[in-house]
């Protein structure tokens, strides 16, 4: 990422601080695998959450398609929280809750990424989506906060900025989901 602010190592030091001793290595095989995963791989990856989160999920899916601060071939990726006709068809019919499941099962294939955001852990439509994705084979990923509640139990991989506000986990959450 030559040129960028966001260098890989400083992110690091901002992860490491954020998390205990224990969680850190964990943190970077996590780090290693979303690498391969998205990179390398090319699955498609979806990312869903709420209110800020999903203009998280917005903002990173859009750095996937489109290009961030240099010039690479487009990634796949989507975000499930920005086709209203859906998102009230589902609401509406059903309830608010499976919005994001009903989306990856009929989005997504085993193997793609499935990236649950939500800085409480506690957003039962993420919660949804990110069982729906360990049930249809794709790879889940949570990002959460300090809390975590239910989401650092549930996906493969979970990172969670421990950080004891709000507005940390997802400005680190960007900028992880940018180092990729």
């Amino acid at each position: 990422m030559k040129g960028s602010p966001y260098k890989l190592e400083a992110i690091g030091d901002i992860v490491r601080e954020s998390l205990p001793s224990s969680v850190t290595s964990n943190y970077w095989r996590q780090w290693q695998v979303w690498e391969k995963r998205s990179s390398l791989l090319l699955k498609k990856v979806f990312f869903f959450g709420n209110r800020g989160s999903a203009a998280d999920a917005q903002h990173l899916a859009a750095e996937f398609v489109g290009r961030f601060n240099r010039q690479r071939r487009a990634l796949p990726a989507v975000a499930l929280t920005t086709d209203t006709s859906i998102l009230t068809s589902i609401g509406n019919d059903c309830f608010y809750e499976p919005v994001f499941a009903r989306q990856l099962e009929g989005l997504c294939s085993p193997g793609d990424i499935a990236v649950g955001i939500s800085t409480s852990g506690n957003s039962p439509n993420v919660l949804s989506g990110i069982r729906f994705a360990n049930e249809a084979g794709l790879v889940a990923v949570g990002l959460t906060g300090l809390s975590g509640k239910e989401l650092v139990k549930l996906p493969h991989y979970c990172i969670r900025a421990v950080r004891p506000y709000p507005a940390y986990p997802r400005g680190a959450h960007t900028d992880w989901t940018y180092s990729v």
